[in-house]
């Protein structure tokens, strides 16, 4: 039986732990079945109930969602008709990595609590992903709830073709203030990047589809051909984008991302290739060689040491990198993500460093140093980047 819950705040100075003795909160911990896996543990985060946004906008700790779980729990106790709360409460078993036996009881309770709501259904996509729950869940959820639905429909119109209403959505989206202006301003440097009529291969979601938007609402590059790895691990997708793009190509070999991607390369001499840096490591390691920094990505084709003038053309004069040494928005995404994000500049301010030091030319050298310390900051990566300096 659980009789206390120890939290320890955010604050990493406090100096005493907070014991929790709500009764109602200890009923509620004693009638859970899971919570035998957070008693004894400490916490280092605030015990306020909490929006649980996408964990590719806010991704927080195992324990912090188990934790918010109960929270949650206890408000769709008290408040049955609550979509949001239930919908916070799928969130945070999800991303505990609760079984399927726990998020289908919820789904099910969700049906009997919330029937015909699009968070529903937007829950039941998030478990099952069948692209019709998501189409539900966006047709029936007023305007406020779309802006958390984009990412996920976008995806889906995208993979079915529907290009007509993955380009309304992209435009809507834009408009809805659901991503940062600062998650632009990257899109817009990466996307800038490539030669003209290029291929670049990216991975993720915000490393594809403000890109998209950029293209679609703004007329920035549309020549750019952008081929995501994790929407080609579904076949019918992979092929289709292959023939459109004029790839030869093994869809056969998508499993494996970095094999896929040295086919593609093998298999197409004449097109020109870029890699976006925000690809998992092991696929560009795959292509170890055969990478030229030209800033957020790289030109895949043998080693070119005058790659660098690009580099250093397109950190000084086409990109926008003001904004890294700026206060950020009061974004969610802003608070992790998008420092997460921007770690990607450090590869391209470091040889745009080395550049400068080579030509003796401390100052504009120190200006690019700087930059990266200020990117690093954000992220605990600075003696990483001192080290660079002083091993230089």
């Amino acid at each position: 039986m659980i009789s206390s819950l120890t939290i320890v705040l955010s604050d990493l100075q406090a100096q005493e732990a907070i014991k929790v003795w709500d009764f109602d909160t200890k009923i509620e911990l004693e009638g859970d079945d899971r919570t035998s896996k957070i008693a004894g543990k400490e916490y280092f985060f605030d015990s306020t109930l909490a929006v649980i946004y996408d964990a590719d906008y806010d991704e927080k700790s195992k324990e912090y969602y188990e934790f918010q779980e109960i929270l949650w729990k206890r408000v769709t106790k008290k408040d049955p008709q609550n979509g949001d709360a239930w919908l916070n409460l799928f969130r945070c078993q999800l991303y505990a990595g609760s079984g399927n036996s726990i998020l289908e009881s919820t789904i099910t309770a969700m049906k009997s609590a919330i029937p015909g709501d699009y968070r529903f259904y937007f829950a039941t996509y998030l478990y099952s992903k069948e692209p019709d729950f998501i189409t539900e869940a966006f047709n029936k959820a007023d305007k406020e709830g779309k802006k958390w639905l984009y990412k996920d429909y976008v995806k889906v119109t995208e993979l079915s073709g529907n290009h007509t209403e993955r380009n309304k959505a992209l435009a809507d989206w834009k408009l809805s203030g659901n991503l940062p202006d600062e998650l632009f301003k990257f899109a817009y440097n990466l996307l800038i990047t490539p030669s003209e009529n290029a291929i670049l291969i990216t991975e993720g979601g915000f490393d594809t589809y403000p890109l998209w938007i950029l293209q679609n609402t703004d007329n920035i590059r549309p020549d750019v051909k952008i081929l995501n790895l994790e929407l080609c691990k579904n076949p019918k997708y992979c092929e289709r984008m292959l023939k459109e793009f004029g790839l030869k190509g093994n869809p056969a070999l998508i499993s494996k991302p970095a094999d896929f991607v040295s086919n593609l390369y093998a298999q197409n001499p004449s097109k020109s290739l870029y890699i976006s840096m925000t690809v998992i490591k092991p696929t560009l390691k795959s292509l170890a060689g055969n990478l030229n920094c030209e800033g957020l990505a790289y030109r895949i084709g043998k080693l070119n040491y005058m790659t660098v003038y690009k580099l250093v053309d397109n950190i000084e004069n086409a990109y926008n990198t003001r904004y890294l040494t700026q206060t950020f928005s009061n974004h969610v995404f802003n608070q992790a993500m998008m420092h997460k994000l921007n770690l990607t500049y450090l590869v391209p301010l470091l040889q745009v460093y080395d550049y400068y030091k080579y030509k003796d030319n401390n100052t504009m050298a120190l200006k690019f140093y700087d930059i990266a310390m200020v990117v690093a900051k954000k992220r605990g990566y600075e003696d990483l980047v001192m080290m660079y300096r002083f091993n230089w």
